[in-house]
């Protein structure tokens, strides 16, 4: 081997496997390359800070520029490798992994699709997520969705009015649905509600009834309606009947106890 220094440069080994060059065309460190680089330049010959093969460091890796590698590469720290702004892959300079104070992010095709924020918040499609878990965009999954808490079905994302509520009480489920911000319709165990006009069976609810039903009424308690009452079909309880109106059926009128009506039964 040899060892040769001279005003600009300093050599070791005559194939140049390590060599500091300080001449105005090139002020770079080889090694592995008799091609300076700028700065640093590792079995590689361009003016990037580029590493062609693999790198082994017991200290810290510290870099103002990009750091680039291809498939072959392989970078391997004790400590850290601290990079100023983003690592590239070679060739592909719009795919990268982007640093900023206290945030990385995940780009891709020129765009950013992953961030994890400085309070540990991930978004996905955005860069600013405001949830645990901000996704900007449809979701698709296979398998099952599991949820600790209430589910909100919004009105143009987060920041939106809350148009459905699925939520536990006492160990129950229950579904709001909103309209103007206020609850009209209920499902759930002993407090359930809807808004009228209310049609079963049917799309069309009759001209002023708040309650149309297109089949038969069958139930095993008392049928109580302040109003009239109007089926298609029969009107069957195991108990009594009650109206503050009209009783009208196209079929039969069946219970065990009693019939009462303020109007008419038919």
């Amino acid at each position: 081997g040899t060892f040769r220094m001279d005003g600009t440069s300093f050599d070791v080994n005559a194939t140049s496997t390590l060599a500091l060059d300080n001449s105005n065309t090139s002020n770079g460190i080889m090694i592995g390359t008799a091609t300076s680089g700028v700065p640093v330049t590792i079995g590689h010959t361009t003016s990037e800070t580029l590493i062609r093969d693999n790198l082994s460091v017991t200290g810290n890796i510290t870099a103002n520029g990009n750091i680039i590698g291809d498939d072959a590469t392989n970078i391997s720290g004790i400590h850290q490798l601290s990079v100023l702004n983003k690592i590239f892959h070679e060739g592909d300079s719009d795919t990268s992994i982007n640093f900023t104070t206290n945030q990385i992010q995940l780009e891709t095709a020129d765009t950013i699709g992953f961030t994890i924020d400085s309070s540990q918040r991930v978004g996905i499609g955005t860069t600013t997520p405001t949830k645990a878990l901000q996704v900007s965009g449809s979701i698709s999954a296979s398998g099952k969705l599991y949820l600790d808490d209430e589910i909100h079905l919004r009105d143009g994302g987060a920041g939106g009015d809350t148009l459905v509520k699925a939520y536990a009480s006492n160990d129950d489920g229950i579904i709001d649905v909103y309209q103007g911000n206020t609850v009209t319709n209920r499902i759930g165990p002993g407090n359930g509600f809807f808004q009228s006009p209310i049609s079963i069976g049917t799309s069309t609810s009759a001209t002023n009834m708040e309650l149309t039903v297109a089949g038969d009424i069958s139930g095993s308690g008392d049928l109580h309606i302040k109003g009239n009452i109007t089926a298609s079909g029969a009107i069957n309880t195991l108990s009594h009947i009650t109206a503050s109106g009209n009783i009208s059926a196209s079929g039969n009128i069946l219970t065990s106890g009693n019939i009462t009506s303020l109007g008419t039964i038919t």
